[in-house]
């Protein structure tokens, strides 16, 4: 897997795990988002999980990430496999916990012929 491709879907999900007014267009919500608080240990582990439920998890079942200095954690669950133009893709369910901010979102992602895995869509 290309995680630099995947890092920066993996940030904008992370950011937008929190809670966003329909009506809001300042961005300081973002101040509360739990990537706002990661520490790039905590990435790593986001990361390994992410590459973890893309490549080897079974639909339905959650990968754990937890960093024991920070006290962050999450989950990424592969929600359901498809294929689109022939390639296989698979929707994953992102939730982050950090300090008091934590979240949910869902990306849907497809392996790209270079073999790497790209946030596409729905």
């Amino acid at each position: 897997m290309n995680l630099p491709a995947v890092c920066s879907w993996l940030l904008v999900a992370a950011l937008l795990a929190a809670p966003l007014p329909v009506s809001s267009f300042n961005l300081t919500f973002l101040n509360n988002a739990p990537a706002s608080h990661f520490t790039e240990r905590d990435w790593e582990l986001l990361r390994g999980a992410v590459n973890a439920s893309l490549e080897a998890s079974e639909d339905g079942t959650a990968v754990a990430w937890e960093n024991p200095e920070t006290g962050h954690l999450g989950r990424v669950t592969a929600v359901t496999s498809s294929e689109r133009d022939g390639a296989p893709c698979r929707e994953l369910e992102i939730y982050n916990k950090a300090k008091t901010a934590s979240g949910n979102s869902r990306y849907l992602f497809c392996k790209q012929p270079d073999g790497s895995w790209k946030a596409v869509a729905p």
